[in-house]
C-alpha cells in the first residue's frame, strides 16, 4: 500500500475506493456512449441506408487462411504443370437495344437528301435517327378580347360587356398556369424563387422578386379554404400518424441568426390525406391544440409530448417498430449475437405485412393473420426481453434497445387489434422527407407567416404524391376552379377526390 493511503482511517479509505470506483464507471459509461456516436456517425457515412435488416449469409469476398504471418513466404517451392480442358462460349453478347422515345413527343422533322446528280435514281427506303433535344420553356401571353356591343339606334341603352372567365385571376398579370408552375417549382422542385426569376431573365422576361412574391402569396391564400375541410377530414378520422421535423425561419426579434420551428405533420393513413401545421416551437401545445378533439388511435415515434395523451379518454396510442427496429441496428457492434436475434424477429413480422399486402387482405383477414402469426413472435421476443435485460449494461447500445421495446411494448402490440393499423410510422416519415430535401436549397422560411404559408401548400403535395398525381395538373385545376366552386363542395377539389372524378 502507497504510504499516502496509510495515514488515511478506514472511513476515508472506503469514501475513496467507492469515489474511484465510481469514477471509473462513468468513465466506461462515457466510453461507450462516445462508442456508439463513432459507430452513428460511420453509419451514415458509409452504411447501408435500407432500414430492412437482412443478415449476411453469403460475402462475395471471403478471407482465405493459408496459415501463414503476415509478411512472411512459404520457404518451399515447387514447379508442376498443369493441364486442363475448358469450354469456351462461342456466342457473343448482345447488343442493349435503346428503346424508342415516347409517341407523345413532338417531332421536328430534318430531311436530308443525297449531295449530287439524282437523276434516275428512286427513294428505296428512309434510315431514321432520333435523338433528344431541349428547350427552354415557353412562355406566352394570354390575350382575351372582350367585345363590348352597343345598340345601333339607341345608344342611350348603355353597352354589354361580357365578364372576363372564372379562371382569370382578378387584378394580377398572371395566369393559372404560370402561377401554378411558380408554386410548385418551389415547394415541389425546391426551386427558390430568385433562381425562376434569373431563369426567366435569360428568356427576356424581366419579373420583379416582389410581384413573383405577391402571386405565390395570392395563390395560396386561395387554397385556404380547400386546407381548412382537409384539415377538419383528417381530424375527424379514427386513426391518426403524427411526426414532425425542424425549419429554419428568420425573425425579426433575433437578428444575426435564425429561429427553428417546427412542422409538425399529422395525415389520415385510410383516406391518404396529409395536413402540416408550422409552430414555432417543438413543445406540447402544438400537438395539443389540433389534437383537442381528437378521438382514435394516435400513431407516433415516441416523441415525449404524445405521451400526455395517453391518459385522455377516447386516444389510443401507437408505437411504431421501424423506430424500435433501428435501436437494434444501432447495436449490433456493441452485441451482434442479440441485436441479429430480436431484428430477425422483427422480420419475421413485416414478412407477415408484406404477405398480406401482396395478397390484398382487407382488414378483417389481416388482423386474422397478425393474431395467428405474430401474436406468439411476440409473446416470445417480450420472454427473451425481460430475460436478457439484466445481463447486459443499461448504459450500452443493446441495453438502451431492450429498455426502449420494453418500456414501449403494449403501444408496439396495439397494431394487432385492427387490421387498419399499421405496423410503424413509416407513411408520416416519407411525407416529410420533400421538407428535409427542400430546406437544402432555400435554407429557411423568410417569415413565420411564410412557414405557415409553406405548411400550407405542403399538405396538398404531399397528398398529390401519396395518391400518384401530378401536382402541377392539379394545382392549374383548382386554382381555376376554386374562386367559383360551391363552398359546400370544396370536398371534391380535395386530391383523392379529385382524382376520383
Amino acid at each position: 500500500m502507497p504510504p499516502e493511503l496509510l495515514k488515511l482511517s478506514k472511513q476515508e479509505l472506503a469514501e475513496k475506493f467507492w469515489a474511484e470506483k465510481t469514477a471509473n464507471e462513468n468513465a466506461q459509461f462515457e466510453i461507450l456512449r462516445l462508442q456508439d456516436r463513432i459507430d452513428w456517425f460511420r453509419r451514415q457515412m458509409f452504411g447501408d441506408k435500407s432500414e430492412r435488416h437482412v443478415p449476411v449469409t453469403n460475402k462475395s469476398q471471403l478471407t482465405l487462411d493459408l496459415g501463414l504471418e503476415p509478411g512472411t513466404q512459404d520457404e518451399e517451392t515447387k514447379t508442376e504443370t498443369i493441364t486442363y480442358k475448358r469450354t469456351v462460349k462461342t456466342n457473343r453478347k448482345e447488343k442493349p437495344v435503346r428503346l424508342p422515345f415516347p409517341a407523345h413527343l413532338r417531332r421536328e422533322v430534318t430531311v436530308i437528301k443525297p449531295e449530287g446528280d439524282l437523276t434516275g435514281m428512286v427513294k428505296i427506303k428512309e434510315i431514321t435517327s432520333e435523338f433528344l433535344e431541349e428547350k427552354p420553356g415557353e412562355v406566352y401571353v394570354s390575350q382575351i378580347v372582350r367585345e363590348v356591343y352597343a345598340y345601333k339606334n339607341d345608344p342611350d341603352k348603355g353597352v354589354i360587356t361580357p365578364d372576363l372567365p372564372t379562371y382569370v385571376l382578378p387584378k394580377f398579370s398572371v395566369g393559372v398556369s404560370m402561377m401554378a408552375l411558380i408554386i410548385i417549382r418551389k415547394y415541389a422542385d425546391h426551386l427558390p424563387l430568385y433562381r425562376q426569376i434569373e431563369i426567366y431573365k435569360r428568356a427576356s422576361l424581366i419579373l420583379v422578386d416582389s410581384t413573383v412574391g405577391d402571386w405565390v402569396r395570392s395563390g395560396l391564400n386561395m387554397l385556404i379554404p380547400l386546407l381548412d375541410v382537409q384539415e377538419k377530414l383528417i381530424f375527424s378520422s379514427p386513426y391518426i400518424e403524427a411526426d414532425e421535423t425542424g425549419i429554419r425561419v428568420l425573425d425579426r426579434n433575433k437578428k444575426g441568426t435564425t429561429h427553428k420551428g417546427w412542422y409538425w405533420q399529422y395525415q389520415d393513413p385510410l383516406r391518404g390525406l396529409i395536413w402540416f401545421d408550422y409552430q414555432p416551437g417543438r413543445d406540447a401545445s402544438g400537438p395539443h391544440k389540433r389534437l383537442d378533439s381528437f378521438q382514435g388511435y394516435l400513431q407516433t415515434d415516441g416523441y415525449k409530448v404524445y405521451d400526455r395523451f395517453e391518459s385522455k379518454p377516447g386516444i389510443t396510442l401507437l408505437a411504431c417498430w421501424a423506430h424500435a427496429r433501428r435501436y437494434y441496428e444501432q447495436a449490433l457492434k456493441n452485441d451482434k449475437a442479440r441485436a441479429e436475434y430480436v431484428l430477425s424477429q422483427i422480420r419475421l413480422l413485416y414478412s407477415i405485412e408484406r404477405f398480406a399486402d401482396k395478397v390484398g387482405l382487407i382488414y378483417e383477414e389481416r388482423r386474422q393473420l397478425r393474431q395467428e402469426n405474430a401474436t406468439p413472435i411476440l409473446t416470445e421476443l417480450k420472454k427473451w426481453l425481460v430475460e436478457n435485460l439484466p445481463q447486459v449494461s443499461q448504459q450500452s447500445a443493446i441495453g438502451k434497445a431492450i429498455s426502449y421495446s420494453l418500456g414501449r411494448w403494449e403501444k408496439l402490440l396495439v397494431y394487432l387489434q385492427k387490421g387498419e393499423l399499421r405496423i410503424d410510422n413509416n407513411l408520416a416519415e416519407n411525407a416529410i422527407r420533400p421538407i428535409a430535401l427542400g430546406r437544402k436549397n432555400y435554407l429557411f422560411a423568410g417569415s413565420h407567416e411564410s412557414a405557415n404559408r409553406g405548411a400550407m401548400i405542403y399538405s396538398l403535395l404531399a397528398t398529390c404524391k401519396r395518391h400518384n398525381i401530378n401536382p402541377y395538373e392539379y394545382l392549374k385545376d383548382v386554382l381555376a376552379r376554386i374562386s367559383s366552386h360551391p363552398i359546400n363542395q370544396l370536398e371534391d377539389l380535395l386530391p383523392h377526390v379529385w382524382k376520383r372524378a
